[in-house]
């Protein structure tokens, strides 16, 4: 069975140094916002179309929780690093994934 591992701090503090890490000890994936979306072709095609600036980080979050799923269902292990800013962020996060 793949899980995810949450790794959650402010900018700057080493969470994408960990996550990379963590990932090549278990042969998985991360999920950064800062990298995974803005590197993606599908995520480029999706902002081009959804130019609002405010929604930005709402389609990031989004495109990584589709990513995180398809991941996941291949039954590859994710890393997935964000400075959630509350903890019912990360929850509302993991609830989804579980769905």
């Amino acid at each position: 069975m793949a899980y995810v591992i949450f790794i959650r701090g402010v900018p700057g503090s080493g969470k994408t140094t960990l996550s990379e890490h963590l990932s090549s000890k278990i042969n998985g994936i991360v999920i950064d916002p800062d990298f995974t979306a803005l590197k993606d072709p599908e995520f480029q095609k999706t902002v081009q179309e959804n130019t609002e600036e405010g929604r930005l980080k709402k389609l990031k979050y989004r495109h990584n929780l589709k990513k995180a799923k398809e991941i996941l269902e291949t039954g590859t292990h994710v890393t997935w690093t964000q400075p959630w800013r509350k903890i019912s962020g990360l929850e509302k996060t993991e609830r989804a994934l579980s769905s």
